[in-house]
């Protein structure tokens, strides 16, 4: 996630008032090692909130409305609403 895909995520979170959406980044392969669900690369641009990420068994990134839509680890159990990312061939559009 660049840094304007996520403002757009966050500003979209906001419109909608609700609570933590899943961001697709995780460690749980190694801990402190965030890698991203679609593509296994690692997270070249990330937005902690305040005391994040915590570690331990909180392995999946979520935007944490607590925090303003910041970062922060959560146990990949929690069910939340998930952020989904589309591209249409060629070209790249967010918004």
């Amino acid at each position: 996630m660049t840094s304007l895909e996520n403002d757009f995520v966050k500003n979209h979170a906001r419109e909608m008032q609700t609570h933590h959406w899943w961001t697709g980044l995780n460690d749980q392969v190694v801990e402190g090692h965030f890698i991203w669900d679609d593509d296994d690369t690692e997270a070249t641009f990330t937005e902690w909130g305040t005391n994040q990420p915590e570690g331990g068994g909180e392995d999946c990134v979520a935007l944490d409305y607590q925090d303003g839509y910041m970062w922060g680890d959560f146990p990949c159990t929690m069910q939340l609403f998930p952020v989904c990312k589309a591209q249409p061939k060629g070209e790249e559009i967010i918004g």
